[in-house]
């Protein structure tokens, strides 16, 4: 989390709405001294709950992400289900089927080729 960025945008949401820093704080339930915390790039000291409390009373919302490694965690996270899918497929050719992960179809086809015909282009 950006916290400095973070507690300016806090900051300006809530001096948008003209409130004090007493003030908000009495509307999401916290300290007057958690606001001040937020809004002077400290947010990493504060509970994420109590964060998204003064976001929403604000009409806002966090959005908390992990991140790792790029791609990585989501490969990490898919690890199981691209084992099940590897060997439902190794077990569908041993029985002649034949197999192919991430096709895509459409049933009425393209809508870019229907356009063309339409159009009179080939």
């Amino acid at each position: 989390m950006e916290v400095i960025r973070f507690g300016l945008g806090m900051r300006a949401l809530r001096r948008k709405r003209q409130w004090t820093q007493a003030q908000l704080g009495a509307k999401a339930n916290v300290s007057r001294s958690a606001i001040w915390r937020i809004e002077r790039g400290q947010a990493d000291r504060v509970a994420v709950h109590v964060l998204a409390r003064v976001a929403s009373v604000l009409g806002a919302r966090i959005d908390v992400r992990l991140l790792w490694q790029g791609e990585g965690l989501d490969r990490l996270l898919d690890a199981g289900h691209a084992d099940l899918v590897e060997r439902t497929l190794e077990i569908l050719a041993a029985s002649d089927w034949l197999v192919a992960t991430e096709v895509s179809f459409n049933v009425r086809g393209e809508r870019g080729h229907e356009v063309m015909r339409m159009s009179g282009n080939p």
